[in-house]
């Protein structure tokens, strides 16, 4: 299964307002604390799915991807009612833009370690964009050529046009002598 956006079903959690930071307007509209809460718990789940892949667990990483989005609205909500609650669920979100970044960067580590033969590719596949070594090469191969051969064609039709230009001018060179 890939690891992508765990499935929405059901809706986000209400939006609750928080007051706006002094100084500078944001062209973007301010995220409130339950959203921010709910992305950051989404995320949280993306990465246990994620675990879940690598290790072989795709049934699992199938439900936490199906279900986690549910688990989350309803934790932001008791978040929102118990303190000690949503003080936990702000240190577990902490990371916050670095889950981005590991979620992004993710592909291309465990890309590189299946071509260095440290990880299983059958067990990372379903992660965006990991493929074998050899059909990445192959890929690879394919573009350089089909760039090699598109640069080719420009510089044929290049070619092409400067000899034209060129035959067009001594013509009209021809017709300028013998006038």
């Amino acid at each position: 299964m890939p690891i992508g956006a765990p499935v929405q079903t059901g809706t986000p959690p209400a939006k609750r307002a928080t007051p706006k930071k002094s100084g500078a307007a944001s062209s973007q509209p301010a995220v409130t604390q339950s959203q921010a809460r709910y992305e950051g718990l989404l995320g949280v789940g993306q990465i246990g799915s994620a675990i879940c892949v690598m290790r072989g667990l795709f049934a699992d990483a199938g439900a936490i991807t199906l279900h986690w989005p549910n688990v989350s609205r309803e934790t932001v909500q008791l978040a929102a009612q118990n303190e000690q609650i949503g003080k936990a669920v702000d240190y577990l979100i902490s990371a916050g833009p670095y889950t981005g970044l590991l979620l992004a960067a993710l592909p291309l580590g465990l890309q590189i370690a299946a071509n260095h033969g440290r990880v299983d590719v059958d067990q990372v596949s379903g992660i965006s964009g990991v493929m074998p070594p050899a059909a990445l090469e192959a890929k690879v191969k394919a573009e350089a050529q089909q760039l090699k051969a598109r640069l080719m064609r420009e510089a044929q039709d290049a070619q092409a046009e400067s000899d034209r230009l060129t035959r067009e001018m001594a013509a009209q060179s021809q017709n300028g002598a013998a006038e």
